[in-house]
C-alpha cells in the first residue's frame, strides 16, 4: 500500500513539539497568568515555575549556576545577545566566527564592523568541521568572542567545542556556541553513538573554562 503522506526531512530547521513539552506548557497556561515580576500569589507561582525551568536548563548543560541562564524569544535574539551584546560590553575589539555559523550570528558579527570591530572568519573542512588549530591561529589578546556552533543546523556536524575551548584558553575570550539542535539529538558518526540526556531545545548556553564554570556550550 502506498502512503501518500509527505515525508518531512527538515527537522533540523524546526520540528514537532514533544508531547511532554506540550503537556508542560499546557499545565503552566492552565495554572494561571501571573506576572513573575509581581508580588502577589499567582506571580510568585509563576516566578517559581520560571526558576525551576532555569534550573532544568542549567542541568542539561551541566552548569551549577542556573541564575546565569537567560531565556530569550528565539535563536536570533539569543545569537544577537551572545555575539553583539558580549562584544559591545567588552573592551576588546575583535570577533572570531566560523564560516558555517547561522546567518543570525554572521550578521550580528558583521554589524559590529560598523562600530570598528574586526571580524575574522575561520574556514572549515569538507565535512564542515572547524579546526581548533585554525581557531587558535585566528585569535589574539584583543579577541572578545569566538563563535562556533555546536551542532550544524543544516548538515548536523558536531563541532569539537571542548578542543576549541582548550586551544584558545590562554587568550580567554567568551565562546558562544549556538546549540539550538544539540540536546535531545541522537548522533551516530566516526566517534560512536551518543544520546543527549534531555530532549529540550537550548538556544544558547554560556561557557567559560572548566575551572570557572561547568558546562560545554554557549
Amino acid at each position: 500500500m502506498i502512503n501518500d503522506a509527505p515525508l518531512y526531512l527538515d527537522h533540523a530547521a524546526t520540528s514537532t513539539l514533544r508531547p511532554e513539552a506540550s503537556a508542560a506548557m499546557a499545565a503552566i497556561s492552565e495554572a494561571g497568568h501571573g506576572n513573575a515580576s509581581s508580588q502577589h500569589g499567582p506571580a510568585r507561582a509563576a516566578k517559581n515555575a520560571l526558576e525551576e525551568a532555569r534550573e532544568q536548563a542549567a542541568e542539561i548543560i551541566g552548569s551549577d549556576r542556573p541564575h546565569d541562564i537567560v531565556f530569550t524569544a528565539g535563536g536570533t535574539e539569543a545569537d544577537n545577545l551572545a555575539v553583539a551584546g558580549v562584544a559591545l560590553a567588552s573592551d576588546r575589539r575583535e570577533v572570531v566566527v566560523s564560516a558555517v555559523e547561522h546567518k543570525a550570528v554572521l550578521e550580528a558579527a558583521a554589524s559590529l564592523e560598523r562600530f570598528g570591530y574586526r571580524v575574522t572568519t575561520v574556514g572549515v573542512d569538507s565535512d564542515a568541521v572547524v579546526s581548533p588549530a585554525s581557531v587558535a591561529a585566528s585569535v589574539s589578546s584583543d579577541t572578545a568572542i569566538v563563535s562556533v556552533m555546536a551542532a550544524n543546523n543544516e548538515i548536523g556536524t558536531l563541532e569539537p567545542i571542548t578542543e576549541i575551548v582548550a586551544a584558545v584558553k590562554d587568550v580567554d575570550p567568551l565562546i558562544p556556541s549556538p546549540y539550538g539542535r544539540g540536546p535531545g539529538v541522537r548522533v551516530r558518526g566516526d566517534h560512536g553513538e551518543g544520546d543527549r540526556r534531555r530532549s529540550h531545545e537550548l538556544v544558547i548556553a554560556q561557557v567559560r573554562w572548566p575551572e570557572r564554570r561547568r558546562g560545554s556550550c554557549m
